[in-house]
């Protein structure tokens, strides 16, 4: 009898330990994804309970190349300026911004999904870009072009 009671005291311990670890690992996991860590290898929209346009915003910047034609390069700077390079030509330059249902501008004329970022671009003539993310990892970036439906896929270029 007392051997039992010890192995539910032990058992009673471990699973508290456990249960534990596990909300304190899903907790730093959260705060890496919000300040830009290297941690965000979740796919995007799947409804956690952060800020998932600040998320987006902290780890989409960087250089990103296309799967699709690798003589197109896009760089998301931090300080809000997107720049488009393709093969030695001139760049373009324009301004980008992350947004949610929740905080989307009063022009955006596509519908909304709940819990899901969208990448807007407007290049230096004033084109409105507008792409819903579908996933974000610190390799990939995917997006879907809302105009034309069309899924553009990035893997992260050393610029």
């Amino acid at each position: 009898m007392k051997s039992f009671i010890i192995f539910v005291l032990v058992v009673i311990i471990l699973g508290g330990g456990w249960y534990i670890y596990r909300e304190h690992t899903a907790s730093q996991t959260e705060d890496a994804m919000v300040q830009g860590g290297d941690t965000m290898e979740q796919d995007i929209g799947e409804g956690r309970d952060i800020d998932i346009a600040a998320a987006v915003r902290a780890n989409i910047v960087g250089g990103w190349q296309s799967n699709e034609d690798g003589n197109f390069i896009r760089s998301i700077r931090g300080d809000g300026i997107v720049e488009d390079l393709y093969d030695g030509q001139e760049p373009t330059l324009g301004a980008w911004t992350v947004f949610t249902s929740k905080d989307a501008p009063e022009n955006f004329t596509y519908p909304l999904e709940v819990d899901t970022p969208y990448l807007r671009i407007v290049d230096d003539t004033g084109l409105v870009l507008d792409f819903k993310v579908t996933k974000l990892t610190p390799e990939t970036l995917e997006l879907i072009y809302l105009d034309r439906g069309g899924a553009l896929t990035f893997t992260r270029s050393v610029n």
